[in-house]
């Protein structure tokens, strides 16, 4: 089935429902003027259930989302047109469905529905590179990530600076006072389901490669006592997904801190929310990881490497110790082969850049 024409029809039918509200027709004139579109009794439910939500008659239209989300999950020429061609629109049914149920005191459907325009949300788009490094501390946690081949994820609400994701910062300006939307708790609690974990480019934008960066090494890795591992995620580990698991690897945007930035707004988008920091942190050049998992209730969660991603190599940092090395390539062999190992030394050619040896 053709994209565009499937985007085309979509538009055509908001444009629709628009020129409805703005001029205040009748629900029988938003009936005659979507028959065209009947072969898409879904799209047309969607339709007449913001009516209804619109109007404030929540009762109807929640029975008409239910019926939308129901013919969702269930097989269908329409459900394939939608699913598969149409992603986009998704996240508006299902945000509009998060509204309805939370006007009808829905909590749960509203949650789940919130769930699922997240999860649509954070599959539009995923960056386009594949080879990341991660500047690890030696610990446990570190080492376990190795030994059971995964990484872990943590809630933006654990990391140690509160700025470092402005999600719930906005979340908190929207609720500061606020009883009158009831769709604001089951909104901002689905934002309880994301997960994050931050990794550098290879190269920089002047491309330099970033594994020589000592600024790194002594923030990141306990003052080069640590490792650096080189990850290369497949496009399958991205295509996804297990059940409701969705990951996406998105570039962080730097924030000139000269210019102020103003959360007070209805909506942010994840690029804002998860994915922007002050340019003071520009040098680490960070690519994050995004995860999204209404069924992971842990503050910290770990995601399997599938079978076609790898550890490329293992930068050892100059102050790692022996056993700690010993340990590591171990772990790693058993995993990957193939692996390289290095140990970072000083460039006396150009101090303030470390260089990789082979060991």
């Amino acid at each position: 089935m053709n994209t565009k024409v499937t985007t085309e029809t979509f538009n055509e039918m908001q444009k629709i429902f628009i020129k409805v509200t703005n001029e205040n027709l009748s629900y029988q004139e938003l009936e005659a003027a979507l028959l065209p579109y009947n072969r898409l009794p879904l799209l047309c439910k969607y339709f007449h259930s913001k009516y209804f939500y619109r109007h404030g008659d929540h009762k109807k239209a929640s029975e008409l989302i239910s019926d939308v989300i129901l013919g969702l999950d269930q097989d269908g020429t329409e459900s394939e047109f939608i699913l598969l061609c149409f992603s986009y629109a998704l996240k508006e049914i299902y945000g509009i469905a998060g509204e309805i149920y939370a006007h009808n005191n829905e909590y749960d459907k509203s949650l789940r529905a919130y769930q699922d325009y997240h999860i649509c949300v954070l599959r539009l788009k995923s960056a386009e590179a594949r080879s990341f490094l991660s500047f690890r501390r030696y610990n446990e946690y570190s080492l376990s990530d190795l030994i059971h081949n995964e990484v872990t994820v943590i809630s933006p609400s654990r990391m140690n600076d509160p700025y470092d994701t402005l999600l719930f910062k906005w979340t908190e300006s929207l609720t500061q006072g606020e009883t009158q939307r009831p769709h604001l708790k089951p909104y901002c609690d689905a934002l309880n389901s994301y997960r994050i974990r931050s990794f550098t480019k290879v190269t920089n934008s002047n491309g330099q490669e970033m594994i020589g960066n000592t600024l790194m090494w002594s923030h990141y890795t306990e003052d080069h006592k640590g490792f650096c591992i080189k990850y290369s995620f497949s496009e399958q580990f991205t295509s996804n997904t297990e059940e409701r698991l969705t990951i996406r690897f998105k570039d962080i945007i730097y924030h000139d801190e000269t210019k102020p930035l103003n959360i007070i707004k209805e909506s942010i988008n994840t690029d804002i929310g998860l994915c922007t920091k002050q340019s003071a942190w520009a040098y680490e050049n960070e690519i994050r990881m995004i995860a999204y998992e209404p069924e992971g209730k842990e503050f910290f969660n770990s995601v399997p490497l599938d079978s076609a991603s790898k550890i490329d190599a293992i930068y050892f940092g100059y102050r790692c110790q022996e056993t700690h090395i010993r340990t590591i390539r171990k772990i790693v062999t058993q995993h990957y082969p193939d692996a390289k190992f290095y140990k970072m030394s000083s460039d006396f050619t150009d101090i303030y850049n470390l260089s990789a040896e082979e060991i």
